[in-house]
């Protein structure tokens, strides 16, 4: 049986590098988690931590992470970008970066890495 991720949402930043929010059901995915469309090959550079909500979110030993700091006009902002994200985990939906720069579209995508 195939080990199957769904890309939920992806944007390029800045021209820089790929944002994924990936919906799993796996203990983390590490640093170069390979997964494909049938076509072409993406990479998982690493997870994306949130500063406001770092301390609550769940994260996995085998995971490579990033704290990003955000902004917000007020706290109740915060508090509503917090309970979002909390939220998605809850779905097992996580952000990644992605070690190519490039579009992906959304979908089911096959894990090609070993994860045990």
């Amino acid at each position: 049986m195939p080990k199957l991720i769904r890309i939920i949402n992806a944007w390029v930043i800045r021209d820089s590098f790929t944002v994924v929010e990936v919906e799993h059901s796996f203990q983390g995915l590490p640093q170069k988690t390979e997964f494909t469309d049938g076509t072409t090959l993406y990479h998982i550079n690493q997870r994306i931590l949130f500063a406001h909500t770092a301390h609550q979110q769940r994260q996995f030993k085998r995971e490579t992470t990033s704290t990003t700091m955000l902004s917000f006009k007020d706290e109740e902002a915060m508090k509503q970008s917090a309970s979002q994200l909390l939220g998605k985990e809850t779905m097992g939906i996580y952000q990644y970066t992605l070690m190519e720069k490039v579009k992906i579209k959304t979908g089911h995508y096959e894990i090609i890495s070993d994860l045990n």
